[in-house]
C-alpha cells in the first residue's frame, strides 16, 4: 500500500493490510465493489464488457482486451486525441534516459569491455 492511510469503512479502524479484511469476512473485490468503486468503473472504455478487477488501490483494468485498447487509442488518436508517446520531445527525453540508465550501469561497461 502506499503512504496514505485508508480507514475501514466497514469498522472505522485503520485499514493496514488486506489481512484486516478477513475479520470481516469479505474479500478485497467485495469490498471494492462495494464501498470504492464508481458507476462505470468496471466496464471496457471500448466495448462495455465487464473488465477484470486489479486490487483495491489500482480498481478494475481500463479494457477487457488488448484489442480494444489498441482500438480505442486508434480511435482517440484519428479524432485528435494526441498519443504523447509520439511525441518528439517525449521519445527524445525517454532515449536519454535510456542512454544514461546504460551508460551508468557497471555490468554493461564490464560487457563492453570483455568484447575488445
Amino acid at each position: 500500500m502506499s503512504n496514505e492511510i485508508f480507514i475501514c469503512k466497514i469498522c472505522g479502524k485503520e485499514l493496514k493490510t488486506m489481512h484486516h479484511l478477513q475479520k470481516h469476512k469479505i474479500t478485497a473485490k467485495d469490498y471494492y465493489d462495494k464501498y470504492i468503486k464508481t458507476e462505470n468503473e468496471g466496464k471496457c472504455l471500448n466495448c462495455g464488457n465487464d473488465t477484470k478487477y486489479i486490487s483495491l488501490l489500482q480498481g478494475y483494468r481500463h479494457f477487457c482486451c488488448c484489442r480494444c485498447n489498441v482500438e480505442y487509442n486508434e480511435l482517440g488518436a484519428k479524432f485528435g486525441e494526441e498519443n504523447v508517446s509520439k511525441r518528439k520531445e517525449v521519445r527524445l527525453k525517454i532515449s536519454k534516459a535510456i542512454k544514461n540508465r546504460i551508460s551508468d550501469s557497471i555490468e554493461y561497461k564490464n560487457k563492453l569491455l570483455s568484447n575488445i
